[in-house]
């Protein structure tokens, strides 16, 4: 070993020790206060885990790059109905914190078997950047997003932005620039996004938060090469799919379903990443002060209300164990209010029934929800055929009639 490397792994071991051993509390009081429903999600994803490694699973995405992934919907859904040429809009589904690029698909399969048309439209789903810089803020993490979008969007077709918590709250933003800037049709069903910060988070979410400074010690140490970084490995997979588990449990989500795609993606991307990433979103979610929320909202309803090719559609669950679901629709409420917004066009509303996982939730009954996004769907191709003098690609009540 050479002087740089050995200088390197002193480093590596220095950080780990400084940063490391204080989280060890933190991660045996998540250990220690686990349910029953966190205990077998996280024994369900360890069988998923071995089953996934002796049959692997192949994901029916496609990569278009810059992190955006187009859904077969075909694999996906076999008995779906198919598109007769091209497809009418393209739906883009955003991520919340700790997902990963594959958390959509079990929602989507349920959609469809909702509303079989929407398997008719283009499905694509933006995973969340990896890059350290896009957690430096809300605002940094919305420009990253929108860059690896806007190559796959420019070819000036109807738009809906499907985004769960963090992912709802970007899906706004993103809505807001391009219909005002491009002057486009484009509509965001907003689910679950965090509205205020003045109440707080659950224990869980900040104590995944807390633990940025040691991960990333952790992460650094797996860079030397050897049985160190093999260990490494392990611990960060074991780690990141713990989180996923309790998280998921806590939440109402974790299925057989939901918990398969976690264990694939856990095995097909590395886990070090993965599970850096994870805490880092949870920690941006705890940085934002209230304020921050209060104006962005606010930017978010004077904008929508003063251009007539947004239409936005914000949902929080009744049930929702993160988001006091009231008091986040009544300041956007009074953001709407204040700047005259059309209420046909900029609804918010709370769901019965729903956790914070709204979309994610497989017991549900997912007939409204998939009238609200075929309604998205039906606006967007209305306004995209007003504008360009072409007749829609998609009317009312004929979209789900073609099958294969």
């Amino acid at each position: 070993m050479g002087s740089g490397a050995f200088l390197g792994w002193l480093g590596s071991v220095w950080a780990l020790a400084r940063y490391g051993i204080p989280a060890l509390p933190i991660l045996a009081r998540l250990w220690l206060r686990r349910t029953d429903r966190q205990r077998a999600a996280e024994r369900a994803l360890r069988g998923l885990l071995r089953a996934q490694e002796a049959e692997p699973q192949t994901p029916p995405l496609t990569s278009l790059g810059g992190d955006v992934y187009e859904v077969d919907v075909g694999a996906l859904c076999p008995q779906a109905p198919t598109a007769d040429g091209p497809r009418a809009v393209t739906v883009v589904h955003l991520l919340g914190s700790g997902e990963t690029r594959l958390s959509p698909l079990p929602g989507l399969q349920a959609l469809i078997a909702a509303d079989p048309g929407l398997a008719t439209h283009r499905h694509l789903i933006a995973d969340t950047p990896m890059e350290a810089a896009a957690f430096l803020g809300p605002e940094a993490f919305i420009e990253r997003l929108l860059r690896n979008l806007t190559p796959h969007l420019d070819d000036g077709g109807p738009v809906v932005l499907m985004g769960l918590s963090r992912g709802a709250l970007a899906s706004l933003e993103i809505a807001c620039r391009v219909g005002i800037e491009q002057q486009r049709p484009i509509a965001a069903l907003a689910l679950s996004p965090p509205a205020r910060a003045d109440y707080e988070w659950p224990r869980s979410v900040t104590n995944i938060a807390s633990l940025e400074a040691s991960t990333r010690a952790v992460v650094e140490l797996g860079r030397m090469p050897g049985f160190i970084e093999r260990f490494t490995e392990r611990r960060m997979r074991h780690i990141f799919m713990a989180f996923s588990a309790w998280v998921m449990a806590e939440l109402s989500f974790a299925t057989e379903q939901t918990l398969g795609w976690v264990a694939c993606e856990a095995l097909q991307r590395p886990p070090a990443q993965l599970c850096l990433r994870a805490v880092r979103e949870f920690s941006l979610l705890t940085r934002v002060p209230d304020t921050e929320l209060r104006h962005a909202y606010s930017s978010i309803a004077e904008r929508a209300a003063a251009c007539p090719h947004v239409k936005l559609t914000v949902c929080w669950g009744q049930d929702d164990v993160w988001i006091p679901a009231q008091p986040a629709k009544e300041r956007v409420d009074a953001a709407l209010q204040r700047h005259g917004a059309d209420a046909d066009r900029i609804q918010t509303l709370v769901l019965a029934g729903w956790n914070h996982g709204i979309g994610r939730e497989l017991d549900k009954d997912f007939a409204p929800l998939a009238t609200r996004v075929r309604a998205h769907c039906e606006w967007v191709a209305r306004q995209h055929a007003e504008l360009t003098g072409r007749a829609p690609d998609m009317i009312e009540g004929q979209h789900d009639a073609r099958r294969g």
